[in-house]
């Protein structure tokens, strides 16, 4: 899971176990709390307050519950072209590699407890960690990060200037998805783009994303069956889960989806 250190980790856990005893306990002494001595009077506790309890303590309970549970889920890592992946329960986070500045591995060791991690240094300063379950684990995903990171860093160095007939700037998103569409099929227009170019673009997962799924619609104008191969594949190799979704729609021929993908895409990353 994600964690600083795997101290925090079994502190979690430890206060997790303590507040459902401590949660069981209470709700189940409850009913024994009708009647308190005051000044050697006995005085009847209200039954609502009784019942409030009862619910404060079942709520804190199945909260500790939820959140013991949690600390034992791992984050998945998948590592694309384009960069990482991080999944832990329903929730992911993207990190695209141009905005990783280092990767390196961590050992800590804090009140008797070793932690093992791989850091991700981002070039906003800020850095996530990923804690693993052994030294080994975590050599081989700093090797595997390592080695995608690299791969994207030569092809940055790759990147010619964009088409701007590429871009939509101020087109409804139907409108730029058909002038896409009628750049390599041979249409007699001057801003037709030769395939083999569109694909250099769309492949090169350093390139931003709305440029490489413009690319791609522009290169899948024919719907024959090796180009769709060819962005099914794409779409494999591809860890941004909102481009992934776009490019998947396009090799399937749903154009439903596609545009529906393609309005979060340039939502998320802007013209």
């Amino acid at each position: 899971m994600l964690a600083a250190s795997r101290v925090w980790t079994a502190g979690l856990r430890f206060a997790c176990v303590l507040g459902v005893i401590l949660s069981v306990t209470f709700f189940v002494s409850a009913p024994d709390m009708h009647r308190r001595d005051l000044a050697g009077q006995t005085e009847m506790i209200p039954f609502w307050s009784v019942v409030v309890m009862r619910i404060v303590t079942a709520a804190i309970a199945l909260g500790a519950i939820s959140a013991l549970f949690a600390s034992f889920i791992p984050t998945r890592v998948r590592a694309g072209s384009d960069g990482l992946l991080l999944q832990w329960a329903r929730t992911e986070r993207f990190i695209a590699f141009r905005d990783v500045a280092r990767v390196d591995q961590y050992e800590e060791k804090a009140n008797g407890f070793m932690a093992n991690g791989v850091r991700l240094t981002l070039r906003d300063g800020s850095y996530k960690n990923i804690m693993g379950r052994s030294r080994d684990e975590c050599e081989e995903l700093v090797a595997t990060i390592g080695r995608a990171w690299s791969q994207h860093a030569a092809w940055a160095k790759q990147i010619a200037s964009v088409d701007v007939s590429l871009e939509r700037g101020a087109q409804s998103l139907s409108e730029w998805v058909r002038n896409l569409r009628t750049m390599a099929d041979g249409a007699p227009r001057a801003a037709s783009i030769p395939r083999d170019q569109l694909f250099r673009i769309a492949e090169n997962p350093a390139t931003p994303p709305t440029q490489r799924i413009a690319a791609s619609i522009a290169a899948a104008s024919e719907n024959r069956e090796d180009v769709k191969a060819r962005i099914s594949r794409l779409a494999v190799a591809t860890a941004n889960p909102r481009l992934r979704v776009a490019l998947e729609a396009l090799a399937n021929n749903d154009d439903t989806e596609l545009e529906n993908s393609l309005e979060t895409l340039h939502k998320k990353t802007g013209p």
